[in-house]
């Protein structure tokens, strides 16, 4: 049975390569330089001509099309990122030296806890308005179900990996050279780095006091919730501007290590009544779990409470009463939303989300995958502001 399971995870996965293959998939988005001066800030046609000229002069090709009989340039966003880079333009990092930390979660499943941690970094990279900062993110994929594996790089949900961030967490001889060599893998975005999870972390985190016990008695003092952050994250922060971490929607110790590890944390609910109650609940545990992790020895450097409603219809009165509710219980509430869209859920079936599948290749209405990949990417932008807004605060 284990192996009939396998296999037909290995002819799915395959099945979705073929028909990308057969249609001359191509999923990112792509810009005319009519378009590149009308999207993105800080480009004038001048200076894209400009830039674009020095750039093939020095050996970089560009794509070109036809826009009937006249040849156009197709340009993707790594060649709007290199305009920037050439046009002298500073970047995140030339700001801000490490990694800043975003843990999207929440206790109810069903929540698109995934599809808004996978989009929203999706987002960091390909919105037009954050093209300039070149963000170099990575997702830790730590639900052992693999869902955000399955978006970003399916291919790796059809056997196990053996360098996931619960086997590093437990393995604090690793080096900073060998988690990124073996753990990451590249994803459909250029720029966003993916370290897959796998159905064994599960068991791993099951046996996590066990595990952490071993480690005291080889000399290892690192507390049990602070693993994720020591052993991964403190060895990587200077390689990534943003790190977003997933877990499932489980009360483990994998949740509570990102909690740990986090800088900012995101809480996605769905409006229905049902589905509030229990993201209310959440929170109102929230205290409880950060004396818990408090109490174990670990130092919470939470910065930020951010929440937003997915599956949002703003026309409903159910949505709007439980926008109003979010909105008195958090802090700072995003000002954008994410849409009940098919869309979502359609684009998933061939491991995509709606920033990665063009209107050419959706079997579905254009304009609702239009609307969808709006609301990440201003949902995006509202995030990068937000953060942006208080880190400099803190300094």
């Amino acid at each position: 049975m284990a192996l009939r399971a396998r296999t037909s995870l290995r002819e799915l996965s395959e099945d979705v390569d073929m028909l990308k293959a057969e249609i001359d998939f191509k999923g990112l988005p792509s810009f005319t330089k009519a378009a590149v001066c009308k999207q993105f800030q800080k480009l004038s046609r001048t200076s894209v001509d400009k830039y674009i000229a020095e750039l093939e002069s020095e050996g970089t090709q560009f794509n070109t099309k036809f826009h009937g009989s006249i040849k156009v340039y197709d340009l993707s966003i790594e060649d709007i990122i290199k305009i920037y880079e050439k046009k002298g333009e500073k970047k995140w990092r030339d700001k801000h030296d490490e990694a800043t930390v975003i843990f999207v979660n929440s206790l109810k499943g069903g929540v698109t806890k995934t599809v808004s941690t996978v989009s929203i970094a999706q987002g960091f990279r390909l919105t037009p308005a954050l093209a300039i900062e070149d963000l170099r993110i990575a997702v830790i994929d730590m639900d052992p179900q693999g869902s955000a594996t399955m978006f970003l790089n399916h291919h790796y949900t059809v056997n196990n990996f053996d360098y996931t961030a619960a086997q590093i967490c437990v393995n604090p001889q690793l080096s900073r050279e060998e988690i990124l060599e073996n753990g990451f893998v590249n994803t459909n975005v250029p720029g966003v780095k993916l370290m897959p999870a796998s159905i064994e972390d599960g068991f791993v985190a099951s046996s996590w006091s066990s595990l952490h016990e071993e480690l005291k008695h080889e000399g290892h003092n690192t507390p049990e919730y602070d693993l994720l952050k020591v052993n991964l994250i403190d060895k990587i922060k200077h390689d990534f501007d943003f790190i977003f971490l997933d877990t499932g929607p489980h009360l483990d110790p994998l949740l509570l290590n990102s909690v740990v590890a986090s800088h900012f944390l995101i809480l996605p609910a769905p409006p229905a009544h049902v589905d509030l109650h229990s993201t209310l609940k959440f929170v109102e545990r929230l205290p409880s779990l950060i004396k818990q992790v408090e109490d174990n020895g670990s130092e919470i450097r939470v910065l930020g409470f951010y929440g937003f409603l997915s599956k949002f219809i703003p026309s409903r009165e159910e949505h709007r009463t439980s926008q109003r509710h979010y909105v008195k219980t958090l802090d700072d509430m995003l000002p954008e939303n994410l849409p009940n869209s098919e869309a979502f859920n359609k684009v998933g079936q061939s491991y995509e989300t709606v920033l990665t599948i063009q209107g050419k290749d959706y079997d579905g209405s254009k304009i609702s995958l239009k609307n969808a990949a709006d609301s990440v990417k201003k949902l995006a932008s509202a995030l990068f502001y937000q953060i942006e807004r208080d880190l400099g605060k803190m300094k």
